[in-house]
């Protein structure tokens, strides 16, 4: 790797440009060889990590969460089934992360992140925190919080490192993103030979409610660009009224308050009467 004394001053601006740069200044290519050994690098991992304790049991341990949500609240905790559909990040997908990592949020560049140092496909799977991700649909608001806490301590019942936070975005997203890392072998190059190495590779599963992720499946198109930008108003889009952007972000906004209320309606809900047939017929 380049010292910062001879690499590129100029901020790569657009991915393309940030391919380019990687080539000449951390001797990183995005080729088509580089995508084929990625691909197999994840669909084992994958394979690995479905196996491993922690997701052998979930559907098990999300089956008893769903009995202690129903016992305190009297209402289901899913949308639909109990089980975490685990999946992989395409790797064009994985080279726009770099991107953001190495250039859009690195406020240290034109050195290295100082958090994390370069993010390249000879560390990313141990760097990208979403390489194998799940995604679970909670039925109400308050859902996302509670199956997160309940994850966490489920996870480190299993001496699993785990951690998660609440993403509120501004232009409208919201859900619980909860991380475990699980030990996962992989094979990477050695001059001109594969070497297996152990690594800690964080899984992700986000949580979310139904009315989010309806709303999330029809409009995460109008925004999803625009992570990768370097340079632009971050908040011109709330004027921009006519756009769709405007209109999902907003959505997004509206939908959550509705969700409060939703639940808040839920839980001042009396319980419903019971009537005594026997005795009403006499």
């Amino acid at each position: 790797m380049n010292t910062a004394e001879n690499q590129n001053q100029t901020r790569p601006a657009t991915e393309a440009a940030y391919i380019k740069w990687a080539k000449d200044n951390l001797s990183v290519d995005f080729d088509d060889q580089a995508a084929g050994f990625y691909r197999m690098q994840v669909s084992t991992a994958l394979l690995t990590i479905g196996q491993h304790p922690f997701f052998n049991g979930l559907e098990s341990f999300l089956h008893h969460c769903d009995e202690e949500y129903h016992h305190t609240t009297s209402s289901v905790l899913f949308m639909s089934n109990m089980s975490v559909n685990l999946n992989t990040k395409p790797f064009g997908s994985a080279v726009n992360k770099t991107f953001r990592m190495n250039i859009v949020w690195n406020k240290n560049f034109p050195e290295k992140p100082r958090h994390h140092g370069w993010v390249t496909p000879q560390n990313w799977l141990g760097k990208i925190n979403d390489i194998v991700r799940g995604r679970i649909v909670c039925k109400y608001i308050d859902a996302p919080k509670f199956l997160a806490e309940k994850l966490n301590t489920y996870a480190q019942g299993m001496n699993l490192q785990s951690r998660y936070r609440s993403e509120e975005r501004d232009e409208g997203y919201y859900a619980f993103h909860f991380h475990v890392k699980i030990p996962t072998p992989i094979n990477l190059w050695d001059s001109t030979r594969l070497v297996e190495s152990m690594i800690d590779m964080d899984v992700e599963i986000q949580i979310t409610t139904q009315l989010q992720e309806v709303l999330y499946q029809i409009t995460h198109q109008f925004y999803a660009g625009r992570k990768s930008e370097v340079f632009h108003d971050r908040s011109a889009w709330k004027w921009e009224i006519s756009s769709n952007r405007f209109k999902a972000g907003y959505m997004s906004h509206t939908l959550h308050l509705l969700e409060a209320i939703i639940l808040q309606l839920r839980d001042e809900a009396a319980p419903p009467e019971i009537i005594d047939l026997e005795s009403t017929n006499g």
